[in-house]
């Protein structure tokens, strides 16, 4: 509009503004023609933008890169106002320009914005001069105007992204600094300002000192001197840094020179990484790591060193020359501990015995236990004979302090000058073939459900102990992974794992089937616990896994908890082979699986104290719902209780099923809540139909058990209350061992407790007739191992050790 209008009207402006009709001022002296061709000539081959103005600011000169530029012909543009090729709100800039020019008489220089014919904006560099007339009186101003919109588009890209650079220099997920060359922060970032725990005002300016542990700074500072002379382009190290309240950080540092070019040195570039948890995960795996390393050389349990010092010392009486004669004792009897009491007794046998081995030594002997059940005496300069008199009378001090150990000897002898330990390993491994730790358990039984509240999952507040032992145990081993796993269901399942898992396949939580693994062959005994090349052993390398996770090496030992059940097993393995993996190394390995066990039964005996608490509070609530009914059944509860606890200890139970059995005495009768009074109470006898009614009382205490959530685990024994052991019984009619245990104790001590108690309707039987009851009733109304059990509880000079009981949930 603005345009147009001033092109209409162009005409008769130059006539009211006194030019002729080329825009030349009135009055004004003419250039020679040469002179005004050779003018003319420039401004029409002239790359840049050029007219003129009057002094009333109208267009009277315009060039051809002129109408290029703003895309106005000059018949078009001739007498405008120079409003035309001016965007809206620049108008006063024309005026200040104008005035600058007019009152000053000088050039002006600017960069601004001019309009073109079809609307666009363009970035010009504009160069304003007066037009003097021969008086030198300024007639008006001439213009060059250049197009800078390539420049100024690379500076705005330039300017957009330098502030992506400081959005993400400060918003950078790790610590960033720039340094000058001096030292000192010129530039912080947030992520570094909250690892430091300092502000701006704190850091900028400030010597990098500051920050710097005192016993970090020097190398730090030769460090980036390096980088500044070009001896090496970046720098890698890990330093310390002291926050303001004292608390160290570690930090992975990279620090690099930025430089003019090829010219010198600019300042530094520092990033800081946050590596404080992973040096702390260190410092925890070194710790477990000498834990694993104290254990591996000397032995907990006796005091005694384990058998790479046994070794040592052999090794080294064979390189001065001397000849020994080693005695070898094996605790045979030590299983029959291990199911008799609980791994305390066991250990106390253990020590009972190397106790025993002390008495008998010479001040030149050394006592070592180089295997679970084994301990060696070093006899230097004895004779066989001299070996079997110290045997016998290690045995009889031995088996006096627990009859159920049973000592068996074997006495290896070495002559002077023998050059290799092999024949006397040999013979040690030979002897104790048998000594390869717990028993193991029946492959048939492996991976059956765990009995109620034993561990499940590894536990959150002890995974990561677990995962130190894991990578202390990988890496003494030189292995490309470590796991535990857990049998359950007839499967592995992977509970906790360090190192390269997904190259063999494994993840946590998920399980594998236990039939096709190489860890039930090793518990079976088809393979052995340490595989250096699976290739070498056709049992291995003709499994299915094997090739799968390219399985190159194998390590494995046992998890068995504190009360004797096989949790599952801690193993390592490799892509490579590695032939030197032998027995030494499994015994790393069982020393970690019995700290991962002991672990997993400490969160165990944590988390079933926090479920007694719930269970207790829920068992008396009942307790007292069935009291306010029944004073009797009550008190015939509390009495059941006791008898139940010590047929169940006499059984053997562990302590867990101990507290399960008093529980469900405790709460056996809890469905008679929901029996009328009127049978309930009845003075005599019952008729089949008050009989039918009584005995709906299990299913019913089955049911209100079923449905609190902490005691939801007893139902099913006391459901089973009334069960026989030959199917006879109700509910459901359970037979044998497909009874809970805790059912068969409870049916068998309510029985005596009731023959033995007076009632309404007759009065208590005697002990010894109760018992004869029993007895009489055993393999068809009761468990016979539970009567045995009861009888040995009751009549303890009477008693007949129970045969063995199946502990099936």
């Amino acid at each position: 509009g603005a345009g147009t209008g001033g092109v209409q009207g162009g005409a008769a402006r130059r006539t009211a503004a006194g030019m002729d009709r080329r825009g030349v001022p009135a009055g004004r002296p003419r250039a020679t023609p040469q002179t005004a061709d050779l003018l003319a000539s420039i401004v029409r081959s002239s790359g840049d933008a050029m007219y003129a103005l009057t002094r009333d600011d109208l267009i009277c000169s315009w060039n051809s890169a002129a109408e290029q530029l703003f895309g106005f012909r000059a018949e078009e543009v001739m007498g405008c106002p120079v409003d035309v090729i001016v965007p809206p709100g620049l108008a006063e800039e024309v005026a200040a320009i104008t005035a600058a020019v007019v009152s000053t008489g000088e050039v002006h220089h600017r960069e601004t914005r001019r309009l073109r014919r079809d609307g666009s904006v363009v970035d010009v560099a504009l160069t304003v001069s007066p037009i003097h007339d021969g008086a030198g009186r300024i007639v008006g101003r001439s213009a060059i105007a250049r197009d800078i919109t390539d420049r100024k588009r690379a500076e705005r890209e330039l300017a957009t992204a330098r502030q992506r650079f400081e959005r993400a220099f400060e918003d950078a997920p790790i610590g960033m600094a720039i340094v000058d060359l001096d030292g000192r922060f010129a530039e912080v970032n947030r992520a570094l300002r909250e690892f430091l725990g300092r502000d701006d005002a704190a850091l900028l300016g400030r010597h990098a000192s500051c920050v710097a542990h005192p016993d970090d700074l020097e190398e730090q500072l030769r460090t980036l001197r390096s980088v500044r002379e070009g001896a090496q382009r970046t720098a890698h190290y890990e330093a310390r840094f002291v926050r303001p309240d004292g608390a160290q950080r570690w930090g992975a540092v990279g620090a690099s020179v930025v430089r003019d070019g090829d010219g010198p040195p600019l300042h530094y570039v520092v990033q800081v990484l946050d590596i404080t948890a992973r040096r702390t995960q260190e410092q925890q795996l070194a710790s477990y790591t000498d834990e694993v390393k104290e254990r591996t050389s000397r032995d907990p349990v006796t005091g005694l060193p384990a058998r790479p010092a046994f070794e040592a010392d052999i090794a080294a009486r064979m390189a001065a020359g001397e000849a020994l004669t080693v005695l070898l004792l094996a605790a045979e009897g030590l299983p029959t501990v291990l199911d008799r009491h609980d791994r305390g007794a066991a250990d106390a046998a253990l020590r009972a015995a190397a106790a025993a081995v002390a008495s008998a030594c010479r001040a030149s002997d050394r006592t070592y236990r180089p295997g679970l059940r084994t301990l060696a005496l070093v006899l230097p300069g004895a004779s066989r004979r001299d070996a079997h008199r110290a045997a016998d009378r290690i045995r009889r001090h031995a088996e006096a302090h627990e009859p159920a150990l049973r000592l068996t000897s074997h006495v290896l002898e070495l002559p002077a000058g023998a050059s290799s330990l092999t024949r006397l390993l040999r013979e040690l491994d030979d002897a104790t073939a048998a000594d390869g730790g717990p028993s193991v358990q029946d492959p048939a039984t492996l991976g059956a459900p765990a009995a109620p509240h034993g561990p499940g999952p590894v536990l959150a507040d002890t995974a990561d102990r677990i995962a130190a032992m894991l990578a202390a145990a990988r890496a003494h081993l030189a292995m490309d992974v470590a796991w535990l796993s857990e049998f359950s269901g007839g499967r592995q399942v992977f509970r906790a794992l360090d190192g390269d898992a997904a190259s063999f396949g494994l993840a946590a939580g998920e399980g594998l089937p236990l039939s096709g693994s190489i860890c039930l062959r090793v518990l079976d005994g088809r393979l052995p616990a340490a595989i250096g090349d699976t290739s070498r052993h056709p049992a291995a390398a003709e499994l299915e896994v094997t090739a799968r996770a390219r399985l190159g090496a194998y390590a494995g030992a046992p998890v068995r908890l504190a009360d004797g059940r096989l949790y599952g097993m801690l193993c390592a393995a490799s892509h490579a082979a590695r032939p030197a993996l032998d027995d030494r190394d499994v015994g790393v390995l069982a020393l970690v699986a019995d700290l991962v066990a002991e672990r997993i039964d400490h969160e165990s005996r944590q988390a079933t104290r926090r479920r007694l608490d719930v269970e207790d509070a829920g068992v008396s609530a009942l307790l007292a719902a069935l009291d306010a009914r029944d004073h009797y059944t009550a008190g015939h509860s509390e009495a059941v209780v006791e008898l139940s606890a010590g047929v169940a200890r006499a059984l053997g139970l562990p302590g867990h099923a101990v507290q399960e059995v008093e529980q469900v005495a405790l709460l056996h009768d809890i469905g008679k809540v929901g029996i009328p009074d009127s049978v309930l109470h009845k003075p005599g006898p019952l008729d089949e139909l008050e009989w039918e009614l009584m005995r709906q009382h299990s299913a019913l205490g089955g049911r209100i058990l079923a449905g609190i959530a902490s005691l939801a685990h007893l139902s099913a024994a006391v459901r089973a209350e009334h069960e026989r052991w030959d199917g006879l019984g109700y509910p459901d009619g359970l037979s044998g061992t497909a009874i809970p245990i805790a059912a068969r104790i409870i049916l068998a001590a309510d029985a005596y407790h009731a023959m033995t108690s007076d009632r309404p309707y007759r009065s208590a039987m005697p002990p010894a007739a109760a018992l004869d009851e029993l007895r009489a009733c055993a393999g068809t109304q009761f468990d016979p191992a539970v009567v045995d059990a009861l009888v040995a509880v009751v009549a303890p000079p009477a008693a007949i050790p129970p045969a063995p009981v199946a502990l099936l949930t």
